[in-house]
C-alpha cells in the first residue's frame, strides 16, 4: 500500500495533518526509528528512540519499533503495533499518574461525621476503620 492509501484509511483529523504537509521533525524521527531496528540485534526489541514529539502521527514504518516519548518528568517507552497506526503518539504516554480514590460508605455520605476520615483516629459513626 503507498502512503495515499494509508492516509485514506486514517481519522480524518490525521488525512488533514498529512493534506497540509508533514513537517521534518517527523520525517526526523521516522529516520532515526529506522536507523534504530537495523541496528538491533535479531530477535530483540531496538533501542528506544527518545523524542518530545507526542503529536507525531503513528505510521506502517514505525511498526516494531521503540519509541521513547516525553510526558513532562518521564519519558515513557512505547513499542509500536500495528493496531496503533493513526492514532498519535500522546494516546499511549499519559502526562499523569493514574491515582486511587478510596469510596466510602454510604451512611458516611448521609451525615457528615464528628472526625474527618484523614485524622488521627477512625469515626465510629458510620463504622468505616476500626474494628
Amino acid at each position: 500500500m503507498n502512503m495515499e492509501q494509508i492516509v485514506a484509511m486514517m481519522k480524518s483529523r490525521a488525512q488533514r495533518r498529512y493534506r497540509h504537509g508533514m513537517h521534518g521533525k517527523y520525517d526526523r524521527l521516522i529516520k532515526k526509528l529506522r536507523i534504530a531496528k537495523k541496528n538491533a540485534v535479531v530477535g530483540e526489541k531496538p533501542k528506544g528512540v527518545r523524542t518530545h514529539l507526542r503529536n507525531a502521527i503513528i505510521v506502517p514504518e514505525m511498526c516494531g519499533s521503540v519509541v521513547d516519548c516525553y510526558g513532562g518528568k518521564y519519558w515513557n517507552p512505547i513499542e509500536v503495533k500495528a493496531d496503533m497506526i493513526g492514532t498519535f503518539l500522546a494516546e499511549y504516554s499519559l502526562t499523569y499518574k493514574p491515582m486511587y480514590k478510596p469510596r466510602y460508605d454510604a451512611q458516611c455520605r448521609l451525615h457528615t461525621c464528628k472526625r474527618s476520615h484523614f485524622e488521627g483516629g477512625a469515626p465510629t459513626c458510620c463504622g468505616w476503620g476500626g474494628s
